[in-house]
């Protein structure tokens, strides 16, 4: 089920923040008893990184500068995915006046995520 969700979900950071609590329950088993996450495992998790990232990378640059959270969503894919795909990524957006733009539109909102 979260699989399909991700696979056609239009909030990719509500999708990377699903995907990094999922991990977080299954390194702290404890904290994350009752949580519906919980029942994910490390193997699914996975696959639905990979799957996160096949979405990412077919975004044109325009789309990935409009996401929110870009930062956290850039970093994520960095760690999950390829290093040089995020980085090249990133790259295109920083060298375009337009692109960002868009993504520093989209940064100097306020976000939820802190720290």
């Amino acid at each position: 089920m979260v699989d399909s969700w991700i696979r056609h979900a239009g909030a990719l950071a509500i999708a990377t923040d699903v995907i990094e609590t999922i991990e977080e329950c299954a390194s702290n088993p404890s904290k994350a008893a009752g949580w519906a996450l919980a029942v994910i495992t490390p193997e699914q998790n996975v696959g639905l990184k990979a799957l996160l990232n096949e979405r990412l990378a077919a975004l044109d640059e325009q789309e990935l500068a409009s996401l929110p959270e870009l930062d956290f969503v850039i970093h994520r894919l960095r760690d999950w995915g390829d290093a040089n795909l995020a980085n090249g990524r990133l790259r295109a957006i920083l060298a375009s006046d337009q692109y960002l733009l868009t993504a520093l539109t989209g940064y100097l909102r306020y976000s939820r995520r802190r720290g």
